[in-house]
């Protein structure tokens, strides 16, 4: 081996983003670029619809099964059609590497390459999902793919216990919001993840189904900032005329869901998020004086 295919081979070790822009010989987006090279072992993406996730769910597995020999990669998907179409994206590009690892097995849920590497996709229930932690060597590489549609335990009872004794595990956990509850929305609110917001650069003004631009984007930057966030606009969402067909047929809500990344509520929920939490904090509740209480109401009280 030459010494510049070891330097090389030592720089794409140590920077994803700089192997997926030689391999595909295009730049990525700059959140993606900055996703892939995150040395955070946690990472969350609340991102708009087809604003280019699929490179983040395929990019960092076909980079771990590369260049760590023997390690194990899982990407657990909302649906089975997902899983597949993950699996796909997943060979498509493998194929772009002249130099990639042998694939000696393949099927529509495994890939085994030449060198001892795996990689695992699986629709994300309980049953298929769980069980992974029982290797000897845990998952180098956890990726959950369009997680608010994804149950709870799946999160709890199959992924967390695959990171128990697992200190070189790097879990995403990626998706578009549905609702203000689960896992997802959960990990968009750990300060300890490394937290990314991409959104179209539009506000909607609800009342009359148009779109105006929204604060420049150094501004939004700096407001997710603020919060722990990094946060971009999408380059996939910019054509005005493309974004309003959009909002007129999903409607105010769905858009600032699917395209702005919003935790929304259903129209039909009776309380609003923070009014439950609110509620439950109890910060607000005066404590029972039960000294100001009549003997004959306290005695009704005791069981």
């Amino acid at each position: 081996m030459s010494m510049c295919a070891t330097v090389d081979d030592l720089r794409y070790t140590l920077s994803p983003r700089q192997w997926v822009e030689h391999v595909e010989r295009r730049s990525l987006f700059p959140w993606q670029a900055a996703v892939l090279d995150d040395p955070s072992p946690f990472i969350v993406i609340d991102g708009a619809r087809q604003g280019g996730k699929s490179t983040v769910v395929v990019k960092p597995a076909a980079h771990s099964a590369k260049y760590y020999p023997g390690s194990l990669t899982v990407i657990a998907a909302a649906t089975e059609s997902q899983a597949i179409e993950d699996m796909m994206k997943l060979k498509v590009f493998m194929g772009f590497d002249p130099e990639y690892p042998e694939i000696i097995r393949s099927s529509d849920s495994l890939i085994l390459l030449s060198n001892d590497s795996r990689i695992i996709v699986v629709a994300a229930t309980e049953k298929s999902a769980r069980g992974f932690s029982q290797y000897d060597q845990g998952p180098r590489l956890i990726i959950i793919d369009e997680a608010s549609r994804i149950e709870e335990i799946v999160y709890t009872s199959a992924v967390l216990p695959m990171l128990t004794d697992n200190p070189e595990a790097t879990l995403y956990v990626i998706s578009t919001p549905h609702g203000r509850k689960g896992f997802f929305f959960d990990s968009m609110q750990d300060p300890s993840a490394s937290r990314y917001h991409i959104r179209a650069p539009w506000d909607v003004l609800d009342l009359e189904q148009q779109l105006v631009p929204a604060e420049p984007e150094e501004a939004f930057a700096a407001k997710c900032a603020a919060k722990g966030i990094h946060g971009y606009y999408s380059p996939r969402h910019r054509r005005l005329e493309e974004q309003l067909r959009m909002l007129r047929r999903q409607g105010p809500l769905m858009y600032r869901q699917e395209n702005l990344g919003e935790f929304v509520e259903p129209l039909d929920q009776v309380f609003a998020y923070d009014e439950i939490a609110k509620m439950l904090s109890h910060s607000d509740v005066a404590p029972l004086n039960l000294a100001a209480i009549p003997v004959a109401e306290t005695a009704a009280m005791e069981f």
